[in-house]
């Protein structure tokens, strides 16, 4: 089931007017007023669309993402899924400080995610100091703010000039020796909509079972294959900057490998926040074209049935979106995105078969199907198959 989100996102300008880097906030509707949700559903939401469906590249080719965050996300195992390099955690002005915040900050710090702070007072976060990277100022209602900047700088914390609604406040900023500012008169924040895919949370729940007891990474594999919405989401995560991994993928088996049990957990845990009770027709026959590849191409070329199996269910998210770059920019094997994007190749030709079939032009399956000598007997024979799969892996998630 689709349901329509939207990512707040605002830029930070360094002093030659260059984007230092951009805040996301989540949104459920399109507003211009301060609608803040920090809590851990939406700090979920916002990593989940940013990486899954948006692309960080597509945000931002280069500098920071500053989220929002509170002290439950930062106690939350989320976050060490991600790659630390380009991640800017912005702690909301009434955090407080205890001993156990204290500790967890300084440890992330040691693996190289950034703070900052929002709304810095320099009586209420004195305590903060040696935690963070920047912090904002009110440069509208800030109290002693040159005093605030030197005590700031003299702690290596880089200052934020942030409510410059106009360019009298711009001014007073650059005068006061701000370098990096944010506000409307500067950008207003922008709206980026899409589609949020949400998952069926017992079906997650399931898998999450599976890896936790370590089952085999072919069992696992198998659960994924039948719920295609949530392979997809596991490769491009990997292909992700958040993962800090850039390998071509041509299975799911190999993208497990990849992360690993651990770290597949912790991203299942994510996808909980994000789960919902119904599954979109979409990725049923995401699964039912990613499976039928897979059996026709076994019995061709045993080698490609899993980048068969890839294909198939890409080419869903292709001929929904019809967005050539959506499957360029992942860091998928060469084959699968040749099949894709309409070039030549077996893969190409047994997806030609099955959106042939989709659309009625038999006879053009037929001059394939002849091709690689597919009867119709045999295309009946790997429906069937895929039928019995399919129930058995509803029997085994308990979805019948």
């Amino acid at each position: 089931m689709f349901k329509g989100f939207y990512i707040a996102k605002q830029e930070i300008f360094d002093n030659k007017n260059n984007i230092f880097g951009i805040e996301l906030l989540f949104r459920k509707r399109p507003v211009q007023y301060a609608e803040i949700d920090s809590n851990i559903y939406s700090t979920a939401s916002v990593l989940d669309i940013v990486i899954n469906n948006i692309g960080i590249e597509n945000l931002i080719p280069s500098g920071f993402i500053f989220l929002n965050v509170d002290h439950k996300f930062l106690e939350s195992e989320i976050l060490q899924t991600l790659s630390p390099e380009r991640i800017t955690f912005e702690l909301i002005e009434d955090i407080e400080l205890d001993r156990e915040l204290f500790s967890r900050i300084k440890d992330l710090r040691k693996i190289g995610f950034k703070f900052s702070i929002n709304n810095f007072d320099l009586k209420k976060h004195k305590n903060f100091l040696n935690l963070l990277d920047y912090a904002k100022i009110d440069i509208v209602n800030g109290e002693d703010i040159s005093n605030t900047i030197k005590i700031l700088e003299s702690n290596n914390v880089l200052p934020i000039a942030f409510r410059i609604e106009a360019e009298e406040f711009y001014k007073i900023a650059q005068s006061l020796g701000f370098k990096l500012f944010q506000g409307f008169y500067l950008s207003k924040p922008c709206f980026i909509s899409g589609e949020d895919f949400k998952h069926n949370k017992i079906v997650i729940l399931k898998i999450l079972n599976s890896v936790l007891k370590n089952e085999e990474i072919s069992k696992i594999e198998e659960y994924l294959k039948a719920n295609p919405d949530i392979a997809i989401k596991l490769i491009k995560f990997i292909n992700s900057p958040f993962f800090g991994l850039r390998k071509d993928i041509s299975s799911i088996k190999k993208a497990l490998t990849l992360l690993g049990y651990e770290n597949l957990s912790k991203w299942l845990s994510m996808l909980l926040f994000l789960s919902e009770d119904k599954k979109g027709l979409l990725f049923e026959k995401a699964t039912f074209r990613g499976k039928m590849m897979e059996y026709i191409v076994s019995d061709i070329n045993p080698e490609m049935s899993d980048k068969a199996f890839l294909t198939g269910i890409f080419s869903i998210l292709y001929d929904y979106l019809k967005n050539n770059e959506v499957i360029e920019n992942l860091k998928l094997d060469k084959d699968i995105k040749t099949a894709i994007l309409n070039k030549k190749g077996l893969l190409k030709d047994i997806l030609d078969i099955l959106r042939y079939i989709e659309l009625d032009r038999f006879e053009e399956a037929n001059k394939l199907m002849e091709k690689y000598k597919i009867t119709p007997q045999n295309f009946m024979k790997y429906e069937l198959k895929y039928f019995e799969w399919l129930k058995k892996i509803k029997d085994e998630l308990g979805l019948q």
